[in-house]
């Protein structure tokens, strides 16, 4: 299935917010964690000021955004893919994580 280009941002945009969500679910924030993150973000083409925008507030300390549910629900296995490589993406995985992840599981409906 193809999705016109606006959608995938979007569509990405909303996976890199949910993401965001998983990397801090143990209260830390790996230095390879963050580099996944920025680096699937330009691997999606996620316009560079809302990637920007996210990290201000993660480093602000501020509430993360909500990811769109609705939208991920589309792609189910798409998200669950992304957020297992971030997670793993410091080489550990922690009880948090993995709690975060069979959330997320339940929430997109798989």
């Amino acid at each position: 299935m193809t999705h016109p280009p606006g959608d995938e941002s979007r569509f990405y945009t909303e996976v890199l917010k949910l993401l965001l969500q998983v990397i801090t679910s143990d209260d830390k924030l790996e230095p390879e964690e963050l580099e996944e993150f920025s680096q699937v973000a330009a691997r999606w083409n996620v316009p560079a000021a809302e990637v920007a925008a996210m990290l201000d507030r993660l480093r602000a300390g501020k509430p993360l955004p909500a990811p769109d549910m609705g939208l991920l629900r589309t792609r189910p296995q798409d998200v669950i893919q992304a957020a297992r490589v971030v997670a793993a993406s410091d080489q550990h995985v922690d009880n948090e994580e993995i709690e975060m992840l069979m959330q997320i599981r339940t929430l997109l409906g798989i």
